[in-house]
């Protein structure tokens, strides 16, 4: 599964659907629909395309022309909400290209959590854009899908732990198993599991799209010891990893824990060098995932750069569909 808030959470959607053969589920808080931040719809305002443009990309503008950056997260109202699900559904037919997207049938089944928590950033339409677009992808939405708005009308989050409702809903429709809950903060990173720094450059491509040097796994005892373990991919939001040090998953390591979830974090570095190759990466280099096509026009797709190197990092760890490998990047006895 994978999980992201705001950046994150744009990402987290871009490698459910793109993956949809190997990732069942998704947590996507305050994340808009798949390919929405490159798509054009009939009421957008257009600005004129400059080097200074966050959208260097648009799908349906005139020569010249871009899109207003956070269209669909800032204005949803100016979504077509029946366009969302073309671009998925059309852009590689019925699957089998390499590096486009695997075929959208694989969502049929799929588990999908998705939330507003950035009450005074985010309109609350964008994130019901997100659900709408799945509730086409799904066979029975009202069973897979779980949204929550987490905003009072007067900008305030009320009192809930949407992170604990996304595991309540997604883990286990994905394990079949009934969820465990969190071991307590204090110890979920002692006996019971920890977290892991790796070196994400044995697995990145390119080294100037705005990569880490490091990136974080969480790892379960039960998994060192060799049990098979589900994969869940935690994405962060702009502004990379933090400080260097362990960076947690807001709670999320405690359902790891006691669940037997192997967590992989990768990280983009905060003021990284992405803008000398791609002049109009300003998010990029800031440390957000490419959810706008800053890096590339086929953004949303398994070959583009972002995807592809998480990717490559995804095939170490899982060994089989779901499932942890036992020796977890070699790292699980150390």
């Amino acid at each position: 599964m994978t999980d992201g808030h705001s950046s994150g959470g744009d990402f987290a959607i871009q490698m459910h659907i793109a993956f949809s053969s190997q990732i069942d589920g998704v947590c996507g808080q305050d994340a808009q629909p798949y390919h929405c931040a490159a798509t054009r719809f009939p009421n957008d305002n257009l600005v004129p395309q400059s080097n200074e443009s966050s959208v260097p990309f648009c799908d349906g503008c005139p020569p010249g022309f871009t899109l207003v950056y956070d269209h669909c997260k800032g204005h949803p109202q100016w979504v077509d909400v029946g366009m969302l699900p073309d671009y998925p559904r059309r852009v590689c037919g019925d699957g089998g290209k390499i590096g486009c997207i695997d075929d959208v049938n694989f969502l049929q089944n799929t588990s999908v959590f998705l939330a507003r928590s950035e009450c005074r950033t985010y309109i609350g339409g964008s994130e019901v854009n997100a659900v709408a677009l799945y509730a086409e992808l799904t066979n029975e939405p009202n069973e897979s899908i779980l949204y929550f708005d987490d905003c009072n009308p007067d900008g305030s989050n009320k009192p809930n732990n949407t992170n604990a409702m996304c595991m309540q809903h997604v883990l286990p429709r994905i394990t079949n198993r009934t969820l465990n809950p969190p071991v307590p903060k204090k110890d979920s990173n002692s006996s019971l599991g920890s977290w892991i720094r790796f070196n994400q450059n044995e697995y990145i491509d390119d080294f100037n799209v705005g990569f880490d040097d490091a990136g974080w796994l969480f790892v379960p005892e039960t998994c060192k010891k060799g049990e098979k373990c589900t994969l869940m991919i935690s994405f962060h939001g702009c502004g990379g990893c933090g400080d260097g040090g362990p960076p947690g998953v807001d709670g999320f390591d405690g359902y790891a824990a006691s669940n037997g979830i192997v967590v992989l974090k990768p990280c983009i570095r905060y003021y990284n060098n992405a803008s000398q190759t791609y002049p109009n990466s300003m998010e990029i280099e800031r440390a957000c995932w490419d959810g706008y096509g800053q890096l590339s026009s086929q953004y949303a797709l398994q070959s583009s750069p972002h995807m592809r190197n998480v990717w490559n990092m995804i095939k170490e760890v899982s060994r089989s569909t779901h499932e942890a490998k036992t020796d977890c990047m070699g790292l699980c006895n150390q």
